[in-house]
């Protein structure tokens, strides 16, 4: 009944505005309207004043039924364009839907994120998904200020906001940013489906195959990626926009404060005769399986498909009393560990591909880590979670210790006493002289 009033109210007062002398009486739907009367009010004289021109429009004045169908559609015609002069705060799209604007801010302040430009913006995407049974695609903002706006239809939506820019293209399944080398998005037509997958398959040497029965895929390891979602303060509910908010003029202020939904995993290798290992970049690599592909923006749950992550170790350090013995450490982003009624049967196994200073590379090494990835929570909020394992604790030669250190050779299996500095000028042999003709 509320919309009727409105719809009356508001189509005497644009009938009136199409009978007074001014530019919106030449608009072609007054033209029409007056068209309609002219029919309706027989020997009617167009150009003289009449009770019509003053007082607006008196229904009254229809003097038969004819008249009366003919001059209905012309207020019903102006009725469409009344709302917006009624009051320019609502903006009528095409389809003839209300939209509400909708502030949105982004706090970076807890997601580890390094500045995308020289003037330190962050770029983001929001998705904002329709809480109801139509097939709707979600509205997509990409902004990379503090502070943007989007308008929005009335109704109830679920959002979500992360780095990196993402547009929605409905004709593909799988959705990459230009943000993201290794992170791909599947299932965004969905709130509760809008997923984050390591998508970058990795193409390995025979040297790092796994064993026979891994599942495991080798997969990059994803880059940093923050998110957050929005509940209301006070209810705990879903944004939901009402008509009254357009009459009303109120615009919503959404705050998110993004923070980082991958892990970082930390490995630590105690290393006897680590002065034999080579020191050039990628020379020792580390991986780890049985690791989740992906993670659910909406709940931060994993996926069930597992990945194997490799990552450089060549960040060394040698005991105080030591110039032979150290630690070497290595680290990777990672969507972390399956959930645990996933990941009941799920191992976790390090490998660990050393290479000789001369360039021998040695066989894998493998240790069982399951159950032993330590999650450390961070208080500098770069990192959310990080997973951490040291291995190689136990006194060296002693059978019966579970973890004793890593132990390299002193000289490659091919003999000698290599060095990727140690060469030798007599090795190359009797120096020969030309005599050159200049």
């Amino acid at each position: 009944m509320e919309k009727l009033k409105h719809l009356y109210y508001n189509s005497i007062r644009a009938i009136g505005r199409c009978l007074r002398p001014g530019p919106s009486a030449a608009s072609p739907r007054c033209a029409a309207l007056r068209c309609g009367l002219s029919t309706a009010v027989p020997n009617a004289a167009a150009p003289s004043p009449s009770p019509l021109n003053q007082a607006g429009v008196r229904l009254l004045g229809l003097q038969s039924l004819r008249g009366l169908f003919l001059f209905l559609p012309c207020i019903l015609l102006i009725a469409c364009e009344a709302a917006g002069w009624q009051d320019s705060r609502r903006t009528i799209t095409d389809e003839g839907a209300l939209r509400i604007t909708v502030r949105v801010r982004m706090d970076w302040n807890r997601a580890g994120l390094e500045p995308e430009t020289p003037d330190g913006r962050i770029t983001a995407s929001v998705w904002f998904f329709p809480d109801d049974d139509s097939e709707r695609l979600p509205y997509v903002m990409t902004t990379d200020e503090i502070v943007d706006s989007i308008s929005l239809p009335p109704g109830r939506y679920h959002i979500l906001a992360f780095n990196g820019l993402l547009e929605y293209s409905p004709a593909r399944t799988v959705q990459n940013s230009a943000s993201f080398q290794h992170i791909g998005f599947r299932g965004t037509e969905r709130y509760e489906t809008f997923e984050a997958f390591c998508r970058t398959p990795l193409i390995l040497s025979s040297r790092y195959s796994r064993a026979p029965g891994d599942v495991s895929a080798p997969m990059a390891a994803p880059e940093m990626l923050a998110a957050d979602h929005y509940r209301d303060a006070a209810t705990g509910d879903v944004l939901s926009l009402t008509t009254e908010m357009v009459d009303k003029d109120i615009r919503p202020t959404l705050n998110f404060v993004p923070v980082p939904i991958v892990a970082m995993l930390r490995v630590v290798v105690h290393v006897q005769n680590l002065i034999s290992a080579a020191t050039i970049e990628g020379a020792n690599i580390a991986s780890v399986n049985g690791l989740a592909e992906s993670v659910f923006l909406a709940s931060g749950r994993k996926g069930t498909a597992l990945v194997a992550h490799y990552f450089n170790i060549n960040h060394r350090q040698f005991y105080e009393n030591s110039e032979t013995d150290g630690t070497l450490r290595g680290e990777s982003l990672t969507f972390g560990l399956l959930e645990e009624e996933d990941g009941a049967n799920v191992a976790n196994m390090l490998g660990l591909y050393f290479t000789l200073r001369d360039g021998y590379p040695l066989p894998v090494m493998e240790r069982d880590i399951t159950g032993r990835l330590e999650e450390e929570e961070q208080i500098d909020g770069k990192i959310q979670l990080t997973f951490y394992v040291e291995v190689g604790t136990g006194v060296s030669g002693s059978p019966n210790d579970p973890d004793p250190p890593v132990e390299l050779p002193t000289t490659p299996d091919t003999g000698g006493a290599g060095s990727e500095f140690d060469v030798e000028i007599d090795s190359w042999g009797d120096n020969i002289i030309f005599d050159l003709d200049l």
